[in-house]
C-alpha cells in the first residue's frame, strides 16, 4: 500500500513548527495535571515515562482509511523501558496496544502505545481544531526504579532506542508522511516527586544517591528533528540523554556520602 497517496487540506496555521510544538505541550501539560489518570491507560507501578511524537505535516494531510489502525501496528514492534507489547483485546481503548497479554482494561500495565485520531473525521472536512492532536504518537511506560537507590539513568531505554525508532518511522510513514519532513518529539517523567537519583562512582563502582526530585514532573522542551529519515537509534539515544541531564539539573543534592540527609539515610 502506498501511504503517500493523501490530499492535503489548506494551512490555516503560518508557524507550523509553533503548532505542533503546542500540542506536544498540551498533552505533557494534561498528564502533569492528571498523573496516572491522564494517561490513556494507566500505567503501574510507579512514576512513568511518555514520549511523544508529530511530524509537522500531521496537520496538513488527509489520512487514508485505517491508517491509523495500520499506524499503531507497527508501533507493536517498540518496547518502552523494554517491555513489549502485546497484541490488543476487544475492551482496549482504539489504536493501543499494552503490555502483556491477555490484557484486559483494569488490569495493571506497564506500558502502551498509541496514536491520537481526535480529530481525523473534522480534518475531512477541512475543519482544524485548536486542540487537534489527530497523528500524535503518544509511548508511555511505568519507570524502573530501584527500592534503594532510585533511578540511575534511562539505560532501558537507550538499549531498544534502535528498534523503538524504526516503529516510529514505520508508524509515521504508515500515516502518510514522508521521510524527509521534519518533526518533534518531546519526553517526560512524570510522578517522580521525592524520587532519589544516583550515579555510578568511577571509584567503586557502585551506585551512590546524589540527591532527590523535589517536583513532580520533569520535562523537555520539544525537539525538532530536520527529517524523519534521521529518526534513528542513535538519534533517539541522544533525546533520552538530554532528558537525563534536564533530570540530574532537577535534583536537589543532599549531605554527606550517601547524597542523602540524616534522616534519609537512616531510612535507607
Amino acid at each position: 500500500m502506498n501511504y503517500h497517496e493523501n490530499n492535503t487540506a489548506p494551512l490555516i496555521y503560518d508557524d507550523i513548527a509553533g503548532y505542533v510544538s503546542a500540542q506536544l505541550n498540551a498533552r505533557i501539560d494534561t498528564l502533569a495535571r492528571s498523573g496516572r489518570g491522564g494517561l490513556i491507560v494507566p500505567v503501574t507501578p510507579g512514576p512513568f515515562f511518555v514520549l511523544l511524537a508529530l511530524a509537522e505535516g500531521s496537520r496538513d494531510v488527509r489520512p487514508a482509511h485505517n491508517s491509523s489502525e495500520n499506524a499503531v501496528e507497527a508501533l507493536r514492534s517498540a518496547s518502552p523501558g523494554g517491555h513489549a507489547i502485546a497484541n490488543r483485546t476487544s475492551r482496549m481503548p482504539a489504536r493501543t496496544y499494552c503490555f502483556g497479554e491477555p490484557h484486559r482494561l483494569g488490569d495493571p500495565c506497564h506500558a502502551y502505545v498509541h496514536i491520537h485520531d481526535d480529530s481525523f473525521d473534522a480534518r475531512r472536512r477541512g475543519v482544524r481544531d485548536s486542540v487537534c492532536v489527530a497523528g500524535m504518537i503518544e509511548i508511555a511506560c511505568a519507570m524502573p526504579v530501584d527500592p534503594r537507590y532510585g533511578i540511575s539513568g534511562l539505560y532501558e531505554f537507550e538499549r531498544t532506542a534502535a528498534q523503538d525508532a524504526n516503529a516510529l518511522q514505520v508508524s509515521f510513514d504508515r500515516l502518510g508522511l514522508r521521510p524527509d519532513g521534519p518533526l518533534f518529539a518531546v519526553a517526560a517523567l512524570l510522578q517522580v516527586n521525592d524520587l532519589r537519583v544516583t550515579r555510578v562512582s568511577e571509584l567503586t563502582n557502585s551506585p551512590e544517591v546524589v540527591g532527590m526530585l523535589r517536583t513532580p514532573v520533569v520535562r523537555m522542551m520539544p525537539q525538532r528533528i530536520e527529517h524523519m529519515k534521521d529518526l534513528t537509534g542513535p538519534r533517539l539515544k541522544e533525546f533520552y540523554s538530554s532528558l537525563w541531564t534536564d533530570i540530574q539539573d532537577k535534583v536537589t543534592r543532599r549531605c554527606g556520602g550517601t547524597g542523602l540527609a540524616p534522616d534519609e539515610t537512616d531510612a535507607a
